[in-house]
């Protein structure tokens, strides 16, 4: 995860931007004084949703299964630069697509008003958009 400072989000008067197929607010210039990994703790404390782990114990997970079809290409294949960047991207979307889909619940009534939209865990895109995924290919010697 990136691991920048957080800001608040703009007025609904600004309007909003799309954001992962829905709407998000605009990403203000104010610092809200936390960073970015502070607020993704503070939102799994306050769901009671590991948005990190839960993907990884649900049955039927279509991403969960491309990531491990990528993972074995690339472990066979001998670690091919092409494979690597397929993994990145399916690994990512293990976290991601459900958070996109709305799996984990929908927002209070008075977090809707405030937002303007009714999407758990995404308000300004900051924290989904921080969601990253990186593979290092490490060589095993004998």
């Amino acid at each position: 995860m990136d691991n920048k400072p957080h800001k608040k989000a703009a007025s609904q008067k600004k309007g909003f931007k799309a954001l992962a197929g829905g709407p998000a607010r605009k990403t203000g210039r104010v610092p809200s004084g936390m960073t970015i990994a502070e607020v993704s703790k503070e939102l799994r404390q306050n769901t009671g949703v590991n948005f990190y782990s839960k993907p990884w114990k649900a049955r039927k997970n279509a991403d969960l299964l491309r990531f491990i079809r990528s993972f074995m290409r690339l472990i066979t294949q001998g670690g091919k630069l092409q494979e690597k960047k397929r993994l990145e991207n399916a690994l990512q979307a293990v976290v991601r697509n459900p958070i996109t889909r709305g799996d984990y619940g929908r927002n209070s009534e008075v977090t809707e008003k405030i937002k303007g939209f009714n999407r758990l865990m995404i308000d300004t895109g900051q924290l989904f958009r921080a969601i990253k995924a990186r593979v290092r290919i490490l060589s095993v010697s004998k």
